[in-house]
């Protein structure tokens, strides 16, 4: 399976993990959750690289954690563009980012091995 793919899963398995476990991410069925984190697949595909360039000096600053951030705002706002799942705060979008990441990881690390 190609890295794509594999980083696309991990989105959804991490958007449909933080909508049934955080009491903070609301989604009406998994399959809106699962929408969205192919949504969210498609943007750190596209979107995230460039804005990670953009931000670099600022995040020698701050030590990477400014990556944390914009992954938040990212999983914000394509939430915000899909119907049904919605956010309390930001800090539950900065827990569901790290969720995501995570799975992205994990999907990664699968495919190693």
């Amino acid at each position: 399976m190609g890295k794509f793919w594999l980083s696309l899963l991990g989105c959804v398995a991490g958007t449909v993990l933080a909508a049934e476990f955080f009491p903070g991410v609301h989604a009406e069925t998994l399959t809106v959750a699962a929408l969205v984190g192919a949504g969210l697949g498609l943007v750190y595909q596209l979107l995230r690289p460039i804005v990670k360039v953009l931000a670099f000096p600022f995040a020698l600053i701050t030590l990477g954690l400014l990556y944390v951030l914009i992954d938040a705002g990212l999983l914000w706002a394509v939430a915000k563009t899909f119907g049904g799942y919605t956010i309390d705060s930001f800090g539950w979008a900065i827990a569901t980012a790290v969720t995501v990441n995570l799975m992205r990881r994990l999907c990664r690390a699968m495919r190693k091995k």
